[in-house]
């Protein structure tokens, strides 16, 4: 045990500073140091209306803090406290003034018992909050291809060592002023606190902290993000490294620039961009040791491809196949771009079996087959195209996209394409199922809500009615 040690006592938590802990009956959360910052200069305030300018200056101590910076504090504080209804127990917005911690007893520091951290700290995971991933981010992303760190490539669905079910789990190492100036050591901190922040609040990762006081909270890392910011002329230059968390190898190391007077969206675009990295690799279940960085680049216009099919409209397609051309451009090697890009030619508002491309996707399946690919979704695409092509008959077809259901089970158009075959082949059990399948894993994806909200039209009306004499 450790000596004990003066903290805070507001209503049932109890607030570890030091640790950077707080607790509730078992419950015991870990908070981002700067997190803890905050609440302990609210608690120590409490009543009184703090501005955004004081948190800036006693905070962070620096005359520059972004408001989305602050905001994201604030959210992160509140749902950690639990705080989170329309109207909040403890900290209140008091809009054009600032926040202020509202408290009906005067809060003293109190000695509370010490605490030992476990080495199981699966009571320590922090609260998260779920991505919300807009669509018309999608697109933005895609133009901005050159900006984003992201994923996949040859190998885009190998099992990684974690289950699907599991986060990433993540380190963020403080970045550093490579010039030694004051103005890029303000940046580097306030990126690394934006990165903590965005990423406890995402459903993929598990963000691992360490402070003076206390070890990792998650002993096994998979991956470390750490870097360095320097001025150059008018700008602000972060150099970023994604770093494997057991050997400490460099995976790939990733370059942004952005005007010093926007330093602060600079800030956020990273943020934005590693957050939707994570959100890709895990919904993908990609290995991200083995893929180089024009994998991961290659593989997120593929994921966005995919997702903008999700939405059974024909501009949505039409621009899928616009994102997909791009990428095989300048991926030509990338087999898995090539598949994608034969799937989304031969699907035409979700009908699977459009004649407008054949001959194109005949080119795309001679180039996998010559480099003797046969992974991803090349059975898919095979069997869809020669059943467009009248080579093969329904049946033929759903036996080779099942073989392909064994190499990718939780590909959702996959599982969409082979339920609306089985449903034209009369086995509506097996549709059903299938749709129900993929809804579980992508509930947005429209085509598939359409398909079996019909099939369950069709079997309402088969059922026989009950008659009462």
């Amino acid at each position: 045990m450790q000596e004990s040690e003066k903290e805070f006592v507001l209503d049932e938590w109890l607030i570890y500073p030091e640790k950077s802990m707080i607790k509730r009956n078992d419950e015991l959360i870990h908070l981002e140091p700067k997190i803890m910052e905050v609440l302990v200069y609210l608690i120590k305030n409490a009543n009184r209306v703090i501005s955004r300018e004081e948190l800036t200056e006693k905070v962070w101590q620096s005359n520059f803090a972004s408001d989305e910076v602050i905001t994201r504090a604030i959210s992160v504080l509140r749902k950690k406290l639990d705080d989170t209804g329309k109207v909040h127990r403890f900290v209140k917005t008091i809009p054009k003034h600032g926040y202020v911690l509202e408290y009906s007893d005067q809060i003293e520091a109190h000695v509370l018992p010490a605490f030992e951290i476990e080495s199981d700290v699966s009571d320590v995971e922090p609260t998260i909050n779920k991505l919300i991933r807009p669509m018309w981010a999608l697109t933005i992303a895609a133009v901005a291809i050159v900006t984003l760190v992201a994923v996949l490539a040859a190998n885009l669905f190998n099992n990684r060592e974690h289950q699907k079910s599991d986060q990433i789990y993540l380190k963020v190492d403080e970045f550093v002023a490579l010039d030694s100036l004051p103005s890029s050591e303000m940046v580097a901190r306030v990126l690394s606190e934006q990165l903590i922040t965005t990423l406890s609040n995402s459903d993929y990762a598990k963000i691992s902290i360490q402070t003076d006081s206390i070890v990792d909270i998650v002993n096994d890392v998979d991956f470390i993000i750490n870097g360095g910011v320097k001025e150059l002329e008018s700008e602000y230059h972060v150099n970023l490294h994604f770093i494997d968390g057991n050997s400490g190898d460099v995976l790939w190391s990733q370059s942004f620039a952005g005007d010093k007077k926007m330093w602060h969206q600079l800030v956020n675009n990273i943020s934005k961009t590693i957050d939707y990295f994570i959100s890709v690799a895990y919904k993908d279940n990609l290995d991200l040791k083995q893929l180089s960085l024009k994998n991961l680049q290659a593989a997120i216009l593929i994921h966005q491809a995919r997702e903008l099919r999700f939405i059974d409209e024909q501009s949505n397609f039409d621009l899928s196949i616009n994102i997909l051309q791009n990428a095989h451009i300048s991926y030509p090697n990338e087999k898995q771009v090539i598949m994608e890009l034969a799937l989304a030619y031969l699907k035409e508002k979700g009908s699977y079996s459009s004649s407008k491309h054949l001959l194109l996707v005949k080119q795309l399946l001679d180039q996998a087959e010559q480099a003797k690919y046969k992974k991803g979704i090349y059975w898919l695409v095979k069997a869809l195209y020669q059943k467009a092509n009248k080579e093969i008959s329904i049946k033929q077809a759903i036996v080779l996209i099942e073989k392909n259901r064994l190499i990718e089970p939780d590909n959702v158009e996959l599982l969409a394409i082979l339920a609306r075959l089985y449903h034209i082949n009369g086995q509506d059990s097996k549709a059903m199922t299938l749709f129900s399948n993929a809804l579980a894993i992508e509930p947005d994806f429209s085509f598939a809500i359409y398909q079996r909200a019909k099939l369950l039209s069709i079997k309402n009306k088969e059922t026989p009615k009950l008659t009462t004499n």
